[in-house]
């Protein structure tokens, strides 16, 4: 498969106008009371990204603010949380207000991963300039999922294109149009396996949009949201999860919103997702109603249960 990778990488270099390849690791470390997901770009951090569980929180870290020197990352400037990396162990020191913990972890797995970014901005006209920004971490598990991903990204972009030079108001066709998406592994045990991919289209406007799309696989299958629950219209559980939304969702959704069938698993329970706009305005982003095991289980169809061990 590893030929297979850099044969695909050969012959796509001829789809764009440049292609950057980015080599890097992707880390799962696990101890008592936690675990930690990040992936590393270039020897000296150049772009660090990731989540913890600790306990019954999430933390979510990345961007311009995470510091990676080879051996300490850094959160942020003035951040509290500090994680050293040596070998195959990790140390993470958390102070905060209401929390005070020292972790030691171990190495769960690391994979190797490539960043492709691919750009191409041909000049349409005068007033046009179009991009499209793809980026995904690839292992050489998963390039002919990519490729195939990336085509189909090709295809999307030149059809905004071909809307955009056949627009009737050519002074609105100065947008600059970009898609990109990453994949990484948001949680794994021994049966479960959940990806997280997060992609962003513009197409013109104020801002573009931003959705994060979770897959659960147990056994290599992956579970829908049917397979999760006994009843996936269940008046009680959406009634819930309104009470966990409900502080930042639109009123007139109300008795509406269904149950979303992007959700994800984790080991503080199962969370549903809805994307900007589904039940809530843009600027609270993605809005998630997180349950326990307890609050979810008699939600749940008996083999997830079996399977998940709860």
């Amino acid at each position: 498969m590893r030929k297979t990778l850099f044969l695909f990488l050969f012959c796509t270099c001829f789809a764009f106008a440049d292609i950057i390849t980015t080599e890097g690791a992707s880390y799962i470390f696990k101890g008592d009371g936690g675990e930690i997901y990040f992936d590393i770009y270039n020897k000296d951090g150049a772009k660090v990204n990731g989540h913890m569980f600790l306990g019954a929180k999430t933390y979510e870290f990345g961007g311009e603010n995470v510091k990676f020197d080879g051996e300490k990352l850094k959160i942020d400037e003035n951040s509290d949380l500090t994680l050293k990396l040596n070998d195959k162990e990790l140390k993470v020191s958390l102070n905060s207000p209401d929390e005070h913990r020292n972790l030691n972890m171990k190495m769960y797995k690391r994979y190797s991963i490539l960043s492709f970014n691919a750009e191409n901005q041909p000049d349409f006209d005068k007033k046009g300039n179009y991009s499209l920004d793809i980026s995904k971490n690839v292992t050489p598990d998963n390039a002919l999922e990519y490729f195939k991903t990336k085509k189909d990204m090709e295809k999307e972009y030149r059809a905004l294109k071909f809307e955009r030079e056949n627009s009737v108001d050519k002074d609105e066709i100065d947008s600059v149009y970009s898609v990109s998406s990453d994949e990484r592994v948001f949680y794994e045990n021994n049966k479960l396996l959940v990806l997280l991919e997060s992609s962003y289209i513009y197409t013109g406007g104020a801002h573009g949009m931003g959705v994060e799309s979770y897959y659960v696989l147990i056994g290599k299958k992956q579970i829908s949201i049917d397979d999760l629950l006994k009843n996936s219209s269940d008046e009680k559980l959406r009634s819930m999860i309104w009470d966990k939304i409900k502080d930042v969702a639109f009123e007139e959704v109300k008795n509406e919103f269904k149950i979303s069938g992007n959700f994800y698993i984790s080991p503080n329970g199962v969370t549903f997702v809805y994307a900007p706009y589904e039940v809530a305005a843009y600027a609270y982003g993605s809005v998630k109603a997180h349950f326990t095991f307890d609050e979810i289980s008699p939600f749940l169809k008996d083999g997830i249960k079996k399977a998940l061990k709860i």
